[in-house]
This record gives structure tokens, C-alpha cells and sequence, in this order.
């Protein structure tokens, strides 16, 4: 009887492994999926700060996507500060070039952030020697424009009160604009050339009954070349000369 005794523990011995094996095969195999989702699905972000307080703030929906896939851009402009901050308006500290984005309505003159995605892995160095050449274009005016001048965040908030200037019988008047949220979020199939030239700023037009105008809020631009395998930047900037630029990587 003892030797059939050991007959069933080995055989029990051999069945143990077997099932320890496949268990931490199973086990390698969940790990590996949930290694490739969290590298496929995890944001990526990216925060400046200036000396009046206000963040330009930039996030992708992925760090990786595929040939095909769209990717979703959020931007927005937040005052982490407790208490409401008044910041003027500036039209002239801009430090890298992109396409417009409708943060609010665009017959305010000019919107207060640009972004562009080109291919390659680039530094803010870079991009200023790429900009020598380059003079910053005011999009377009409407039939009735007026001008930011003043912009009120509310506190820990991206929500703003602007305050602006209109034509009024030849000469100009202060105006309250309204409330908005500086916060825009669409997706983009594809990048652009840099820098960006007053001509190629025309992608980002909508049209609309006597002409184009931006869209408020921001949808996804037209007219980019579609992606390819490589490393590709998010340039964002504002025109107080923030900047933000984030990698990620298109895969075949």
C-alpha cells in the first residue's frame, strides 16, 4: 500500500506545479494588459506660472495613441489664488506661435492663447530660434469688435468677468463683456508646421452665414497633416508669455 501512497503524492506534486505555473502565466499576462492600458489611457499635464498669478494650464487625454486615433487637448487658465485677481489684458508678450484658441468669443480682437502640435521632441530654446522670423498676427475683427482690456478670475477658479473697450459715436467706452469660463477642451487627428503662419491661422475658421469666425467654444481644427509614428509637442502659450509644451508619442 505505501508505494501507491507515493504514486499519488508525486502525481499530486506534478499537478500542483502545473497549476502554479499557469496561475502566474494568468497572473504575467493581466499584469502586461494592464501595463499597456495604463501607458495608453494615463494624462499627461503641464502647469507655468507668472508673477500675476494666473496658470496656463495644458493636459492630453493619453500619452500614446495610435495612427487614427484622435487626441484630446484640454487647456484653460485657473487663478489658484484664494481672492479674485485683476489682470490687465497684454497683446504683445508672446513667446511661441500657434492658432488661436476660442476661450471666449473671438470678436474680442484677439483670444488670450494659442496652441500648435508639430512632429519632434522640442525645447522652449528651440522654438524661439525657430520664431526670428515671425511676426504675431491678430486673427481677424468683426464688424462690431471691442477689446479685452480687463480680466477678473474669481477665486481657485478658471471663471472670469471681462471688462473691454467699444467704439461708441467715434469715441470709446469701457464695457462689461460678461462671464466665461477660459477652459476649452477638443481633439486634434493631426499637427502643423512651425512656426505658424497667418495663413496657416485660417484652419481654425468655422464658417458662418457673410464669412468665418472662430467657434466659441473651441472645436477641433481642420486642415492638419494627419499623424504618423514618431514624438510629437503640444505648444501652448498666452500672451503674457506662458508657455507649456508636452510630449507624447504616436505609435504605429
Amino acid at each position: 500500500m505505501s508505494p501507491k501512497r507515493t504514486g499519488l503524492s508525486g502525481r499530486a506534486t506534478i499537478i500542483g506545479v502545473v497549476i502554479a505555473v499557469l496561475v502566474i502565466a494568468i497572473f504575467s499576462v493581466v499584469l502586461l494588459n494592464y501595463s499597456d492600458v495604463r501607458s495608453i489611457s494615463t494624462s499627461s499635464s503641464s502647469t507655468t506660472s507668472i508673477s500675476n498669478g494666473v496658470e496656463l494650464r495644458s493636459t492630453l487625454n493619453a500619452t500614446a495613441i495610435t495612427t487614427g486615433e484622435r487626441l484630446l487637448i484640454s487647456i484653460s487658465l485657473f487663478n489658484p489664488l484664494s481672492t479674485i485677481n485683476n489682470v490687465n489684458a497684454s497683446d504683445d508678450s508672446w513667446t511661441v506661435q500657434g492658432f488661436p484658441v476660442a476661450i471666449w468669443p473671438s470678436c474680442t480682437l484677439s483670444l488670450p492663447i494659442e496652441f500648435t502640435i508639430i512632429n519632434g521632441n522640442y525645447s522652449f530654446e528651440q522654438l524661439q530660434a525657430m520664431n526670428e522670423n515671425y511676426t504675431h498676427a491678430t486673427p481677424f475683427a468683426c464688424a462690431d469688435s471691442y477689446s479685452v482690456q480687463k480680466i477678473a478670475f474669481q477665486p481657485d477658479s478658471d471663471q472670469v468677468n471681462l471688462t473691454g473697450i467699444v467704439g461708441v459715436n467715434g469715441g470709446t467706452s469701457d464695457r462689461q463683456l460678461g462671464s466665461y469660463t477660459l477652459a476649452a477642451n477638443f481633439t486634434v487627428s493631426g499637427y502643423w508646421w512651425y512656426p505658424v503662419t497667418a495663413a496657416d491661422q485660417g484652419d481654425l475658421d468655422t464658417p458662418v452665414p457673410g464669412g468665418s469666425t472662430f467657434q466659441y467654444p473651441e472645436i477641433s481644427p481642420t486642415g492638419s497633416t494627419p499623424f504618423v509614428p514618431g514624438v510629437y509637442t503640444l505648444i501652448v502659450g498666452d500672451e503674457w508669455g506662458q508657455v507649456s509644451l508636452t510630449q507624447f508619442t504616436v505609435e504605429g
